[in-house]
């Protein structure tokens, strides 16, 4: 009958210590093979809680105003009243 891994511990805790350290010894190893990355190149913070009770400061200077064509509706012919008036009229 196999064993389950806690009865292993239990009967050997040395053991499993020694494996769970070597494991976490290895990985904390692997993490000073090379420097970590640099996160926040260019300076940015978190905003604060107070920037959010005064409106945004705009510059009408900064605002890009796109002049638009006007649109233009196609002609509109409306419904005839039956299939028949449509081949009459050559539709």
């Amino acid at each position: 009958m196999r064993e389950t891994a806690k009865e292993r511990a239990r009967k050997n805790p040395r053991r499993y210590l020694a494996r769970w350290t070597a494991l976490h010894v290895a990985v904390a190893g692997a993490g000073l093979v090379r420097p970590p990355a640099v996160v926040n190149r260019h300076g940015r913070q978190q905003p604060t809680w107070d920037a959010f009770d005064e409106p945004p400061a705009r510059d009408s200077s900064t605002c890009i105003v796109v002049p638009r064509a006007p649109v233009t509706a196609a002609p509109h012919e409306p419904p005839t009243e039956t299939p028949a008036e449509d081949e009459a009229l050559g539709a």
